[in-house]
């Protein structure tokens, strides 16, 4: 990774993560800060192996499930049948260990580099799964 940020972003740098993130992070993210520290991209990767096709399907679940019930018959995305199956999405233990170990470290991530750097731009970006995350962490 290091090498590649050198090559397509000279004098870019590979930020560390806090040593309590390095322990069991199965996201798979970096962040990329400017040589002027003005800018830091967070680009977090997706579906590599089979491991990260679990977590696609844990953190998906829920959503294909109440897409397909709503090709059946009426919306029930809205309303309080939404509200019910959301709530309710945390029984499925698959979604909580996926949303543990990849929505909530780039979360926790991004939160301490913009508490961190105040006047920092900062970019969030993926690609497949990690695009989903991005987007998930952008809305917080």
């Amino acid at each position: 990774a290091e090498e590649a940020c050198s090559h397509y972003f000279p004098r870019w740098r590979v930020e560390q993560r806090p040593e309590k993130q390095r322990v069991m992070d199965w996201s798979r993210f970096l962040m990329l800060t400017s040589e002027d520290n003005s800018t830091t991209v967070i680009t977090v990767r997706g579906t590599l192996d089979f491991l990260d096709v679990l977590q696609d399907v844990a953190l998906w679940l829920v959503p294909a499930l109440m897409e397909g019930l709503n090709k059946l018959g009426p919306d029930i995305s809205t309303g309080n049948w939404g509200k019910s199956i959301s709530e309710y999405a945390e029984l499925f233990p698959s979604t909580r260990v996926a949303a543990d170990h990849t929505f909530k470290s780039v979360l926790e991530a991004t939160h301490l580099m913009i508490q961190s750097h105040p006047s920092r731009r900062f970019f969030l970006t993926g690609h497949s799964l990690g695009g989903g995350i991005a987007k998930m962490v952008a809305l917080q």
